[in-house]
């Protein structure tokens, strides 16, 4: 899977966290920078179960309007 969340207004940030009896766990990974400056990208193979999404800005500052895709990959 690949997660990718662009913004041109602001500096992005993913998190992605298992959740667990219908509680967040643990984090499962974090992105907030890509290569490419400002955007972000998460890319994983993940078990089964449920995720929860999290798109925020690195800096409490910021705020504006993104885009995100979620890419579904198959083996």
């Amino acid at each position: 899977m690949i997660i990718s969340l662009n913004s041109s207004t602001f500096d992005t940030s993913l998190l992605l966290v298992d959740v667990v009896n219908n509680e967040l766990g643990n984090l499962v990974l974090q992105n907030d920078s890509n290569d490419s400056g400002t955007n972000s990208r998460l890319e994983t193979t993940l078990s089964p179960g449920t995720y929860w999404l999290g798109v925020t800005n690195f800096s409490p500052s910021e705020s504006g309007s993104y885009d995100i895709a979620v890419t579904l990959v198959l083996p």
